[in-house]
Formats: C-alpha cells, sequence, structure tokens
C-alpha cells in the first residue's frame, strides 16, 4: 500500500475512525475541517491547518512531515467543575486512545501520534464560551518525485 501523501487523505482516515466510533467514544457530532457549527456536544473537529515539511530523503524520494489538529469540544457545562474536568480528561484521553490503536493507519503513514495535548477555553463566534482540548496528530510519509 503506498503511503498517504497529502493530509487530507489523514484527515478522510480519521473522520470515518471517528464517525465509526462516536457512540463508543460519546461523541455526537464529528465535524471535517472548518466547521465552526456544531449541532450537538460533545463533538470533535478534524482539521488541517498547519504547513507540510518536505526534505530530500533518499533518491527521489521527499520525506514528509505534517500535522492533524483535533478540537474535542466539551459541553457538559452543567456539572459540576470537578465533574466536568474530570469528564473532559477522559474524553480526550479516550480519542487520543483512539488516534494511537495504529500508529501507522494501516500501512498508510510511517509512523503517526498524538504529539499535543491543550486544554482551554474557547470563544465561539458570538462570544460564548467553549471548553475544547487540542490534540495535534504529527505523522511522516514519503513521497517520490
Amino acid at each position: 500500500m503506498p503511503y498517504f501523501t497529502e493530509p487530507e487523505q489523514a484527515l478522510d482516515y480519521f473522520y470515518n475512525l471517528l464517525n465509526t466510533n462516536k457512540t463508543t467514544l460519546g461523541i455526537k457530532y464529528v465535524g471535517y475541517a472548518d466547521e465552526n457549527i456544531l449541532p450537538q456536544y460533545p463533538a470533535v473537529v478534524v482539521s488541517y491547518n498547519t504547513p507540510i515539511d518536505r526534505r530530500i530523503h533518499a533518491t527521489r524520494q521527499f520525506q514528509l512531515e505534517w500535522a492533524l489538529q483535533f478540537m474535542v469540544y466539551h459541553a457538559r457545562l452543567t456539572a459540576s467543575h470537578k465533574t466536568r474536568t474530570k469528564e473532559d480528561m477522559q474524553l480526550a484521553k479516550a480519542v487520543r486512545d483512539l488516534l494511537h490503536t495504529d500508529h501507522t493507519l494501516g500501512g498508510s503513514v510511517i509512523f503517526g501520534f498524538v504529539q499535543s495535548e491543550r486544554p482551554g477555553i474557547l470563544a465561539g463566534s458570538k462570544g460564548q464560551a467553549t471548553v475544547a482540548t487540542t490534540l495535534i496528530w504529527a505523522g511522516e510519509s514519503r513521497a517520490t518525485y
């Protein structure tokens, strides 16, 4: 199987993986790319918004390094802060664990992993605060030229 050479290939892979497993994870909605309207919470939006790095690796071959962003939107704001914080961390961990079930995406990348997890509060377009965790998945593959 050839390696993924474009980030959107991994984006599609993870979008499908999350949709397939959303009931198990307790996710109500999976968004793609720059979706801002989330009809249900908790939600995860998979996007690609970082540059791709290419280096000469071998004869007629690039080494590709790129990253995908997973925004895990938590919406259990009615629960107590202690309960909500624990649930938020558990949901982010469950998403990370799912992303780590196959570090090669079925042989489509050399290796990929969640390199960063950042909890925080995001301001929405209408000023509403949303508790979220950002996961950054970094992947490496090869492409011929």
